[in-house]
């Protein structure tokens, strides 16, 4: 996850240099879905944060939103200020 004063630092300034910041000093998980890559392609990276949907356990939050609290904090104070 990130740090908590780079989070402190965005809500201070809304600078979207923190935004990059944050999101190029974590690694992305590597995707684990077949239906995205072609066989023998190596798998893309990317995450989901926020709500998804499960096959047993219905609409529940993404594994990586439990893991990344922070990030997702910063990008969903992201959004709100950009798109109010």
């Amino acid at each position: 996850d990130i740090s908590l004063e780079l989070l402190q630092r965005y809500r201070e300034t809304h600078s979207r240099s923190i935004i990059v910041q944050a999101l190029e000093s974590i690694e992305l998980p590597e995707s684990k879905r077949k239906n995205v890559t072609r066989r023998g392609d190596t798998f893309p990276r990317g995450m989901c944060l926020g709500m998804t949907e499960s096959w047993t356990r219905g609409p529940t939050q993404s594994t990586i939103t439990r893991q990344k609290p922070l990030i997702t904090m910063l990008l969903c104070d992201f959004v709100r200020w950009e798109v109010p």
